[in-house]
């Protein structure tokens, strides 16, 4: 789970869906968007993580949702382009 807003933040890595307490999380909307940096890093941990559940023989697949209240306008070097790579 990633929190994105000036800069993006990891609140933590790949978990099992059962163990995942909302009530734990404190996510507040603030700062600027970085939009584009959240969405690679997510989409790129989410396909390392995949493969190396593959090489070892495990099924894999992946969902992620993105929730913001703002559009890109902090990623900096990060383009749309990068995210469809």
């Amino acid at each position: 789970m990633l929190e994105f807003g000036s800069d993006v933040r990891e609140i933590h890595g790949f978990v099992n869906f059962k163990q995942v307490d909302p009530a734990s999380y404190d996510v507040r909307p603030g700062g600027m968007t970085a939009l584009y940096e959240a969405t690679h890093q997510l989409a790129s941990s989410m396909y390392d993580y995949g493969k190396r559940l593959i090489d070892q023989d495990f099924s894999a697949n992946g969902v992620f949702f993105i929730i913001t209240d703002g559009v890109e306008n902090a990623s900096g070097s990060r383009t749309v382009a990068d995210v469809r790579e």
